[in-house]
C-alpha cells in the first residue's frame, strides 16, 4: 500500500513502498525500548532512594546507641529510665540492619549492663568490702561501656559504607 497519495504525485514526489505493518512494528520497537530505558532509570533512582533512606534510619539508631554510651560515660551513671528510654528508642534496630545477630546483641547488652549499673549505684548503704565490690563492679562496667563505645565504628562500618 501506498503511503503518498496520487494527488501528490504530479508535485514531484515519489511514492514509497513501506508497508503500514512495519511501520508500526518499528515504532511500537522504538517505544518499547524508550519504555525500558525509563523503567530502569526509575528503577536504579528508586534504588538509591531506599539506600540513602536506610542509611538515614540506621545512622539515626547508631547515633541512639553511641550517645547512650558516651552519657553513661560522662556522667558515670544511669539516669533512672535511661535503660527503658534506650531500648524503646533502638527496638528497631535488629530489623533496620538486616536482623543482624551481632546488633541484637549488641542493643541486649547494652540494656543488661545499664540494668545491672543502674541497681549497682541504687545500693546506698553499702560499707566496707560491700561497697568495695559494688564499686569494682560499677568500674568494670563502665570499662565494658568504654570498650564497646571504641568498637561501634567495627560493628557498624559494614552497614555506613557508601559506595556510589
Amino acid at each position: 500500500m501506498n503511503i503518498v497519495s496520487k494527488k501528490y504525485r504530479w508535485a514531484g514526489v515519489k511514492p514509497m513502498n513501506i508497508n503500514i505493518s512495519s511501520a508500526t512494528a518499528i515504532t511500537t520497537a522504538g517505544v518499547a525500548v524508550l519504555v525500558a530505558i525509563i523503567t530502569l532509570r526509575n528503577w536504579i533512582t528508586n534504588r538509591a532512594r531506599l539506600k540513602h533512606e536506610l542509611f538515614d534510619r540506621r545512622y539515626a539508631i547508631y547515633e541512639k546507641i553511641a550517645g547512650f554510651i558516651s552519657q553513661v560515660l560522662l556522667t558515670g551513671t544511669v539516669e533512672g529510665g535511661g535503660e527503658e528510654k534506650f531500648l524503646r528508642e533502638t527496638k528497631k534496630a535488629y530489623f533496620a540492619f538486616g536482623c543482624d545477630k551481632q546488633i541484637k546483641k549488641l542493643v541486649s547488652d547494652i540494656y543488661r549492663k545499664a540494668v545491672e549499673l543502674h541497681a549497682l549505684q541504687s545500693e546506698n548503704k553499702l560499707t566496707g568490702d560491700a561497697l568495695k565490690n559494688n564499686l569494682e563492679q560499677q568500674m568494670k562496667i563502665k570499662n565494658w561501656f568504654s570498650e564497646t563505645l571504641d568498637s561501634l565504628e567495627t560493628i557498624f562500618k559494614k552497614y555506613f559504607r557508601l559506595k556510589h
